[in-house]
């Protein structure tokens, strides 16, 4: 982060670190440094209940500090205890994938991974239903790739060898994968540099916020090629 806003010619007015199961009095500590720091927004790098703590600071001082957050506060009940009414006083936004089924998706495949979560679990209803969006849609992704990946190492259940066998597939991966983000290709890449094991790429990022019925939506929707 800090070497993308370089590119911005701007310079973070501070960095803030904090340990797992903060409480609200010292997150209060944190954000009145902030404030007094005068910065506009923070980047919050956490999960979902620290993210719970930070914001209930946050409205309880009543500042405008705006929020850019990790996706990791989607992962638990942040939007049930931090409520609309809430999050209405609270500009908070929070990086996702470009892909969603919030507008539903114009997508065979997607519309038939739908269909088999329905199946899976009864409590999924509408797209709306689909908690943590994010892992749910990497982990189906990732496992399509893993599925490719052992289907091209061959299983001997040799483990120490079939698990060598299937890192090596994975970088090195000769069919392309179709997910819901994207269509794979070589996704890891030992030769690729510092980021040889990322599947993404800044492209298949977007922000997004909470809706009011607690929906994730996408500041904006990435156009997907239609898989079969």
């Amino acid at each position: 982060m800090n070497k993308a806003l370089a590119s911005m010619s701007i310079s973070p007015v501070g960095i803030g670190w904090f340990n797992w199961g903060i409480k609200e009095n010292q997150a209060r500590i944190m954000i009145r440094s902030i404030i007094n720091e005068k910065a506009d927004v923070t980047f919050f790098v956490g999960n979902s209940p620290e993210g719970k703590i930070f914001t209930k600071a946050l409205l309880s001082l009543n500042t405008e500090i705006a929020v850019r957050s990790h996706w990791g506060i989607t992962s638990g009940d942040f939007e049930n205890e931090i409520n609309a009414n809430m999050r209405q006083a609270q500009d908070l936004q929070f990086i996702q994938t470009k892909f969603s089924y919030i507008p539903p998706p114009a997508s065979a495949l997607s519309e038939r991974v739908f269909a088999q979560a329905q199946r899976n679990d009864n409590s999924i209803v509408t797209q709306q239903d689909i908690k943590a969006p994010a892992g749910f849609i990497h982990a189906y992704d990732l496992t399509k790739i893993r599925i490719a990946a052992i289907e091209q190492a061959g299983l001997t259940c040799d483990v120490e060898r079939d698990k060598r066998a299937i890192h090596h597939a994975l970088e090195k991966l000769t069919t392309s994968v179709q997910g819901l983000i994207k269509r794979y290709k070589r996704p890891f890449n030992a030769k690729r540099g510092f980021d040889s094991h990322e599947a993404l790429n800044v492209g298949d990022y977007s922000m997004a916020s909470y809706g009011p019925r607690n929906q994730i939506i996408l500041e904006q929707v990435a156009t997907l090629d239609k898989a079969k």
